[in-house]
């Protein structure tokens, strides 16, 4: 059976009529594509660029790279992947919502799970959107985060969605349990980055990382570094085909390391696909 269409809300669900094309006057928008992909990035940027008033202003395979430019220039719209290094996709979301800019986060993701899409929403996505969704349901979503409104993807199912809600509502820990320096230490530890390097990118000492490490572990009841592997892959943190290449970097320490050893808010008004 095809996924159920409309809102998931409190009201009830509506359905758009695509019997009839809607039909709106050409308005200028410019969007920043965020994929760690050069490829896709590509792909990303010819089909945006054929739509009618669409500008693509930059990309970035870097998740701090995608915050900074929307920072000093702030594009309409975001394209950001879940999935990032330096910073994931739902790292650099919450960074762009505390920005306080104008600019619209549309998350792309290969999951279709209902769990990333409330962490993306609860990240301050304004849309979430599977990679396997056509062109047209791109186009769809770019219009309605644009209208001011919230769209999910026709691949995940609203009503497992809002169970989630439900249950991050009623306590959930995880990935929320941590702070921010705590979850980017975390994905910096998962790509396989020694303590010192960590310590140098983020201009703070050996022992800060270390500490921060063992909370964070601590937190997430994990004692070692495959078991952060397993558990970024599971929450999104890193994409399964580069995890044992990863992990491996952190089983063999390099010179570097000198042989140490080592709530969600409410999701309202949220557009399903027609």
């Amino acid at each position: 059976m095809p996924p159920k269409l409309g809102h998931f809300a409190q009201s009830a669900p509506r359905r758009r009529d695509t019997s009839t094309p809607v039909t709106t006057a050409t308005t200028h928008r410019s969007i920043l594509v965020a994929h760690d992909h050069a490829l896709v990035r590509a792909g990303l940027r010819a089909l945006l660029e054929s739509l009618p008033g669409v500008e693509v202003v930059g990309g970035t395979g870097n998740g701090l790279e995608a915050v900074e430019p929307v920072r000093c220039d702030p594009p309409d719209v975001i394209l950001l992947d879940v999935t990032l290094p330096g910073l994931n996709g739902l790292e650099a979301a919450a960074r762009i919502r505390r920005l306080g800019v104008p600019t619209r986060v549309l998350m792309i993701s290969m999951h279709a799970g209902p769990d990333y899409a409330v962490r993306a929403f609860a990240a301050g996505a304004s849309g979430y959107l599977n990679k396997d969704s056509a062109f047209d349901e791109l186009s769809t979503a770019l219009e309605e985060i644009c209208a001011g409104r919230r769209y999910l993807c026709r691949a995940v199912d609203s009503d497992l969605v809002q169970q989630h809600v439900q249950q991050a509502g009623n306590g959930g820990a995880g990935l929320d349990a941590l702070t921010p320096r705590q979850r980017q230490i975390l994905q910096m530890v998962v790509e396989g980055k020694s303590t010192r390097q960590i310590a140098g990118h983020l201009l703070i000492s050996i022992k800060t990382v270390e500490t921060h490490r063992a909370q964070l572990m601590q937190r997430l009841c994990i004692r070692d570094v495959p078991g952060l592997v397993c558990y970024a892959i599971c929450h999104g943190l890193l994409p399964p085909e580069g995890a044992w290449h990863r992990a491996d970097t952190r089983r063999y320490p390099t010179a570097d390391d000198h042989g140490r050893r080592h709530h969600s808010p409410p999701l309202s008004g949220v557009r399903r696909g027609p």
